[in-house]
């Protein structure tokens, strides 16, 4: 019974050696596999931006609507056993619409590089003015006659302006007035202007002798020749965003036409609507003061222009005015669409010897779908429909 006892005893010992050293096997096979998996994989993968070899990084961003954050940007480039795989990079499109942290994975079959985005805004607004404005001795003079605009790439175009300095209409002069205004991160502007009190204000040609007697009507049609009565104004402007108002017919076809773009992929800009007959003749004093010979081709006579009516608006991609906006996306897709929507482009390239103005690709005028669908098709513009 003794040595049945010691015979089990040294089969177990004997037994216990195999199962550990089967055991130890195994756990450097799986590791070895492991290692070729993801150890000897991922050292084969090496990462630079800009030139410096790095697993990650990290940086500042301005504010934009449309960062470009695709490795080629960034400088990401990628290699893999000696060869660029950078092109190959994979990641998901994120939609940036205010300032916060962000992390791209850019992926290439089991590796991954990580891209932190700190998106901040440090840039400082942008206060649209001019140098000197003109104002006629002893008349009411208000700031906002001025149309001073104040843009930021994250706040758009919603700044409060301030204005330090003062104005007196009763005496010639020059007054220096500083513009001010200051973002929602904190990020200030300010610039110097000139406001010239003068009784230098050119006299209307003697040309314009019409008043027409419809202003109220959607249809009227002003120009050199036929202008607003003095002093009348639209009743029933509504706001069409920030600082921009139209009529009320007028705003919702733009609004339903702004829409539409959008669903076309389309970002445009609202630069110019409804003015004052103030802020008109403020803006004309300007213009002719400084250019007399070529202002009234460009500019109109205050009772003469469309935006009074609160019919017209200057559309871009960005808050400026081109000559060849014809050729951008934007423009293009005006001609193609605006008159679906009850609008033409009052200064064609082809009818400036009609109209008395250079060509203006910015500059439509809301006539309603049926006319503006006439106009179109038959090629003219409003003064030839009616005179």
């Amino acid at each position: 019974m003794k040595r049945i006892k010691r015979i089990r005893k040294k089969y177990n010992k004997k037994n216990l050696a195999i199962v550990l050293s089967a055991t130890i096997l195994i756990i450097i096979i799986i590791g070895a596999i492991m290692y070729t998996i993801f150890g000897k994989s991922a050292s084969s993968y090496t990462s630079t931006i800009d030139g410096v070899e790095m697993k990650s990084f990290t940086q500042e961003v301005e504010f934009t609507t449309e960062i470009d954050y695709s490795p080629t940007k960034i400088q990401l480039i990628v290699m893999h056993e000696d060869i660029d795989v950078s092109d190959k990079l994979t990641y998901k499109e994120i939609e940036i619409k205010e300032l916060d942290t962000y992390v791209i994975a850019y992926t290439y079959k089991e590796y991954t590089f990580e891209y932190t985005m700190k998106v901040v805004d440090m840039m400082k607004p942008v206060i649209d003015a001019q140098e000197e404005y003109y104002i006629e001795l002893n008349t009411t003079f208000d700031f906002s006659i001025l149309n001073i605009h104040a843009t930021d790439n994250y706040d758009g175009t919603t700044l409060d302006i301030s204005y330090s300095g003062d104005v007196n209409t009763s005496t010639k002069g020059s007054y220096p007035i500083t513009v001010s205004t200051k973002d929602s991160s904190g990020n200030k502007a300010s610039i110097d202007i000139q406001i010239i009190v003068s009784n230098t204000t050119p006299e209307l040609p003697a040309a314009v002798i019409h008043t027409v007697s419809n202003p109220d009507d959607i249809n009227v049609c002003i120009d050199k020749t036929h202008l607003l009565p003095d002093g009348w104004a639209p009743n029933d402007l509504v706001s069409v965003g920030g600082n921009h108002y139209l009529r009320a017919q007028a705003a919702d076809a733009y609004n339903n036409m702004m829409a539409q773009s959008v669903l076309d992929g389309l970002h445009i800009v609202l630069v110019s609507s409804y003015r004052t007959q103030a802020y008109q003749t403020t803006l004309y004093n300007n213009y002719f003061a400084i250019d007399p010979e070529n202002a009234p081709f460009y500019s109109a006579i205050p009772r003469s222009s469309e935006h009074e009516l609160g019919l017209a608006i200057d559309v871009s991609y960005d808050n400026y005015l081109y000559d060849d906006l014809d050729d951008h996306a934007v423009g293009k897709w005006m001609i193609a669409n605006a008159y679906k929507y009850g609008w033409i482009m009052s200064y064609p390239e082809d009818k400036t010897e009609v109209t008395g103005y250079m060509y203006e690709a910015w500059h439509f005028r809301y006539v309603g779908v049926e006319l503006a669908t006439y106009l179109t098709q038959n090629k003219i513009t409003l003064q030839e429909y009616y005179y």
